[in-house]
């Protein structure tokens, strides 16, 4: 199979997920069925974010060929914000007028994971030159681990949590 041909076919897959996401948004209007243009973002998102994932192995990694590695992370955010915009229409209204964000260094944003929207939230303030913090597990989720674990791709700091019950460090 040639690299066209791979491509042709991811295209394609992305493309159908996209289309039976419109169709799935429609149908749960027509119907008044909240439940399921949850499942049509749901899998919208779900496929944005592997598929952000897999573009920021190989940005990532290019960029550090070219000297800017430390906009890796950047631009993976951004390609996500833009990405989840189309596919769901969701979109962040950030207010910064003292340009905190852009200026400001060092500083912590924590995204406490309450909502599957903070990852996108993160996406839309991540600031330029800045890193992740990840638990240790997610190096096991297949393109979001090769992401977070190559040296040529990403500077994460990973963490192995403390679990308090146990007294010991999760492996």
């Amino acid at each position: 199979m040639t690299f066209l041909t791979i491509i042709g076919w991811i295209a394609a897959m992305i493309l159908t997920i996209l289309v039976t996401c419109r169709i799935l948004y429609l149908v749960s209007d027509t119907l008044h069925a909240p439940l399921l243009s949850f499942y049509a973002r749901s899998l919208a998102s779900f496929t944005a974010l592997l598929l952000c994932a897999f573009y920021g192995t190989l940005a990532s990694a290019l960029l550090r060929l070219l000297g800017y590695g430390g906009l890796g992370q950047w631009t993976t955010a951004r390609a996500f914000k833009w990405t989840m915009l189309v596919f769901t229409g969701v979109w962040f209204k950030i207010e910064d007028e003292k340009d905190y964000l852009g200026r400001v260094r060092p500083a912590v944003l924590v995204g406490n994971h309450q909502t599957e929207l903070d990852v996108l939230f993160l996406g839309h303030c991540f600031p330029r030159y800045c890193s992740v913090t990840a638990k240790r597990s997610l190096k096991w989720v297949p393109v979001l681990g090769w992401f977070s674990e190559s040296p040529a791709c990403s500077h994460w700091v990973v963490l192995g949590r403390i679990w308090a019950n146990m007294g010991t460090k999760c492996p």
